[in-house]
């Protein structure tokens, strides 16, 4: 696009008197004249701008996805079944009533597969030492006596026994 510009071009003469001699303390200073009016010359000038660039925008960076917030409640997993659920299960293995398997064990050890007798009986069923080291294996339980406290292990052998007509074993509970 070519725009006229009128431009005013001021031409000024300065007019001065020819400077006196350097060495003259005595001269005045020049004085200047200003030129006439008609000194002044009107111009038409044309005039086509140049194109200033666009700027370049800042380039744009992606915002930030803010971390998802925590929940308020953290997943736990679901508690360790109870003794009573353990025996159960073991009951059932073996078809036979968990409520029997329940109050032998209740009588043995109050569900409590910790528990010790005076006379080194152990676990939810209170299995002495010799039958332990003894059947276990047979069930494919390890023979060890410590296992005798691991709840899973001594309601599973319980069961066994009793699922196999061996009763007797738990007859004060009976």
């Amino acid at each position: 696009m070519c725009q006229k510009l009128i431009a005013l071009t001021l031409s000024l003469a300065l007019l001065s008197p020819a400077p006196s001699s350097p060495t003259d303390a005595t001269a005045t200073p020049p004085e200047y004249d200003l030129p006439a009016p008609d000194l002044f010359v009107l111009e038409l000038v044309e005039f086509t701008p140049t194109p200033t660039p666009a700027p370049t925008p800042e380039p744009v960076l992606p915002t930030e996805v803010p971390p998802a917030p925590l929940p308020t409640q953290v997943p736990t997993a679901p508690p360790p079944p109870t003794a009573a659920q353990i025996i159960e299960r073991a009951a059932r293995w073996w078809g036979l009533s968990p409520r029997v398997l329940l109050a032998i064990a209740w009588c043995e050890s109050s569900h409590r597969p910790w528990v010790d007798s005076a006379a080194g009986q152990r676990g939810l069923f209170q299995f002495e030492r010799p039958t332990w080291e003894e059947q276990a294996p047979r069930y494919g339980l390890s023979p060890h006596f410590s296992v005798a406290y691991d709840a899973w292990s001594n309601a599973y052998l319980a069961a066994a026994l009793m699922a196999n007509g061996e009763w007797s074993r738990w007859a004060n509970c009976l």
